[in-house]
């Protein structure tokens, strides 16, 4: 059953109610970290929430360097680490501008890529099972903010390689406790809900992707 049209407050109800939220990126647009903060903010100073990022882990000391303003933005999107993000635009200004505003609202960040991993196919699986490790923090909710293509249900195939989501991996009593927030790009700003794999499809009208090329 699809819902359609659903309003803002129903958005917010469903995010609160959610132990664990799962948000599907377009890399590259301005428009769509604006768009999280906004949906999420009401619920920021209620809760102990820690929000994941598709960052390599190795970078994460460097982040809160910046964040705690020990590091320059300049400093930190020079790391060796953030190389590929850059160029995919998993990191850009826009999406740092929404882990900083997160973090002035005792939200804590956690990076769940591995920059020393060779065979990038098990990418997926590395960000499922550094996640699991990460919920080990007992926080009340938790985010996982990621390329859309990693939170989907089945495996896909791209550029002739067979790609298993982050979500495959995980427990079966997460996915089912999972709320999915897949952003989209369209001519109208409108939110769907599919009740059967509880995903909210986010409609936003994006001006401007930037992301150089799809990447795992």
């Amino acid at each position: 059953m699809i819902e359609k049209n659903m309003d803002k407050n129903q958005i917010k109800k469903l995010i609160e109610h959610s132990k664990y939220v799962f948000i599907g990126d377009i890399h590259g647009t301005k428009e769509i970290p604006e768009k999280i903060f906004e949906i999420i903010r009401s619920i920021l100073k209620k809760k102990k929430i820690i929000f994941c990022l598709e960052l390599p882990q190795q970078a994460e000391k460097e982040l809160y360097a910046y964040l705690n303003k020990k590091m320059s933005e300049k400093e930190f999107l020079q790391s060796k680490y953030l190389e590929d993000a850059l160029f995919d635009h998993r990191i850009d200004k826009d999406r740092l501008s929404l882990y900083k505003k997160l973090y002035e609202n005792n939200v804590i960040l956690r990076c769940l890529e591995n920059y020393d991993l060779e065979n990038i196919n098990e990418r997926d699986k590395v960000m499922a099972m550094n996640f699991m490790e990460v919920i080990q923090e007992h926080a009340e909710q938790y985010f996982v903010y990621v390329g859309g293509m990693h939170i989907i249900d089945e495996e896909i195939e791209i550029m002739g390689m067979k790609v298993k989501p982050l979500k495959i991996y995980l427990p079966k009593n997460i996915s089912e406790d999972t709320l999915i927030i897949q952003f989209e790009n369209s001519e109208k700003e409108e939110i769907d809900f599919t009740k059967e794999n509880n995903t909210l499809h986010y409609k936003l009208i994006l001006k401007e992707i930037k992301a150089n090329s799809i990447k795992m």
